[in-house]
């Protein structure tokens, strides 16, 4: 059966996007409201990025991809925050270990890091989105699902150029600053 009120299949008796039941009530609760927003914000997108299938993209650009997104200050805070972690794994590893064995670690490490930002990436990006769509909602109470829908449409212009551009853009900082490091402290 297929919610009459937002056209989305339902599984139970209530909707899981939108909290409407069968009797014709709705369920009130904040994972409702929170879900059936993100659903109006992705719309037929919205299964793709709930059930994180954009994993391999999210590890792959880590921060940047909540960047990409115009998070931008998010998605620098938390590169930054990325990049710390990173560089300290790595100076221990290489003031600690020999050559080869540090530079396996620090694979190893890289391998690791992207699982971690491919499971929870999306998570922080769902919640961030869900947050300001909350305050669009707050601000404009009567149509607040056609800016959603419309704040979509134009938050992901063009997100396949901005993850080339951003992506590359991070790797030659994260070399920059990888070289910049080990030469100040003469690690090789």
């Amino acid at each position: 059966m297929y919610c009459p009120n937002c056209g989305i299949q339902m599984k139970t008796n209530y909707c899981t996007h939108c909290g409407y039941m069968r009797n014709g009530q709705f369920i009130e609760s904040n994972k409702a409201v929170d879900e059936s927003l993100l659903s109006y914000y992705f719309g037929p997108r919205y299964d793709y990025y709930s059930r994180n299938n954009n994993w391999f993209l999210v590890g792959l650009l880590g921060p940047m991809y909540i960047f990409c997104h115009n998070y931008y200050i998010y998605g620098f805070l938390l590169f930054v925050v990325d990049m710390i972690v990173t560089m300290a794994v790595f100076i221990v590893n290489h003031m600690v270990l020999y050559d080869k064995l540090s530079l396996a670690l620090d694979c190893i490490y890289l391998v690791i890091n992207r699982f971690i930002w491919a499971t929870i990436g999306n998570i922080i990006y769902l919640r961030i989105t869900n947050k300001k769509l909350k305050r669009v909602m707050a601000k404009y109470p009567n149509n607040y699902k056609e800016i959603i829908q419309n704040d979509y449409r134009l938050d992901n212009m063009l997100t396949g150029l901005k993850y080339i551009v951003y992506g590359t853009i991070s790797i030659i900082i994260f070399v920059l600053v990888r070289e910049f490091i080990f030469s100040y402290l003469t690690i090789s």
